[in-house]
């Protein structure tokens, strides 16, 4: 009988719940971002975070934001998530989190944000979802070209294809060990970079291993994107070897000028010497040292001018030939294929050493990478 009560009670308050959810009531559970429950227990638009929601599908749609790009552009502004909020779906105030590319991809493919939520689609009892309308912080049409954008860009994901480019190949290095880090594809699994040191001969026959952290490879490989198209969209700020380029020419040009001076006054002394021995001043072994001495010193002066006007060419054409390819590698940005990804990226980036630390009991992904021109990077991504 006890068993009979407790399931009639059951259902009853299965029948209230689902007359409620089909009314639109909010029934717990965290609240969407970009939503807040008001006093009827119903969801209402909270307008901070529905900036931020409107601002990712924009990124998204208009400017070919990727979610890797989406995530690091909203902590850089230190927005926070809705990782931190209470029992009843409210932020806890005082407390911030870091946005990770499958938050953002959460965001953009709920149908809520369009007006439409779906309850009971995780339920165990439930049979069918019920489908409500809600206020929306998203256009219909927005937010089907989010959705067709999330298909091309699914369609153009390499763990969708059958081979795969590693776009980091050669360039991943483990810091613990010294290794480089090498793609390895499973079957129904996602790609990922693993230190050569778990898969070598090391392992295979003198049990030595890394206990370095394996990587998600399209996660990784979208954040070094990511920094490349950064540094290609703001190259003359975040290159200061170019701005140190055209300094150095500048103070090599002063120092062009000056050795020419001293070069031309050499001559003036040679004829001052002559003066002096047409009067009968000094003896001819004198003239024959001091011409000497004034021919040397020529011959030195010669070769350092030499040596600068060589070097000034070298480095405009240097300096030309790295802006031309930048400029060249800027326009490609928008529709890349891998293989020039991966050329890209090899062009800038000399090297990322990959480590791990604990930060709250878990592994968390540390990654420096060292650019070509004398410029190093350290970016931080939890892992998943």
């Amino acid at each position: 009988m006890a068993e009979l009560e407790r399931n009639n009670i059951l259902d009853r308050m299965f029948l209230g719940a689902t007359r409620a959810a089909k009314k639109g009531k909010w029934l717990g559970g965290i609240v969407p971002y970009g939503y807040e429950v008001n006093a009827d227990g119903y969801l209402q638009i909270n307008e901070e975070e529905a900036k931020v929601v409107k601002e990712i599908y924009n990124l998204y749609v208009n400017k070919n934001y990727t979610s890797i790009d989406i995530s690091m552009y909203l902590n850089s502004l230190n927005i926070p998530t809705n990782s931190f909020r209470n029992s009843k779906g409210k932020r806890r105030k005082g407390l911030t989190g870091k946005w990770r590319h499958n938050s953002i991809l959460r965001i953009l493919s709920s149908s809520t944000y369009k007006g439409i939520h779906e309850y009971g689609k995780r339920g165990t009892r439930r049979k069918e979802t019920i489908s409500r309308n809600v206020p929306a912080i998203i256009d219909e049409e927005i937010w089907n070209k989010a959705q067709i954008q999330k298909q091309k860009n699914n369609y153009c994901n390499p763990r969708n294809c059958h081979k795969r480019t590693y776009l980091l190949s050669g360039i991943l290095k483990c810091e613990r060990c010294g290794r480089n880090f090498q793609g390895v594809s499973y079957k129904d699994k996602s790609s990922v970079y693993v230190c050569a040191t778990k898969r070598g001969d090391k392992k295979r026959i003198l049990g030595e291993t890394c206990d370095n952290i394996n990587v998600n490879a399209e996660v990784m490989e979208e954040t070094m994107w990511s920094l490349v198209k950064q540094i290609l969209l703001n190259y003359e700020k975040v290159i200061p070897s170019l701005n140190k380029s055209k300094i150095s020419s500048n103070e090599k040009k002063k120092n062009l000028l000056k050795l020419k001076e001293e070069f031309n006054k050499k001559d003036k002394e040679k004829d001052k010497i002559l003066t002096l021995f047409r009067k009968d001043l000094i003896s001819e072994d004198d003239v024959e040292k001091e011409i000497k001495a004034i021919k040397d010193e020529k011959n030195r002066l010669n070769k350092l001018i030499l040596q600068i006007e060589n070097n000034l060419v070298n480095c405009q054409e240097k300096l030309n030939s790295f802006t031309e390819t930048i400029i060249e590698y800027k326009k490609s940005i928008v529709n890349c294929s891998r293989e020039k990804k991966k050329e890209i990226i090899k062009y800038l980036i000399k090297e990322v050493l990959v480590n791990f630390k604990i930060e709250n009991g878990r592994k968390e992904l540390v990654i420096k990478p060292t650019l070509n021109f004398n410029v190093n990077f350290n970016v931080y991504k939890d892992m998943d």
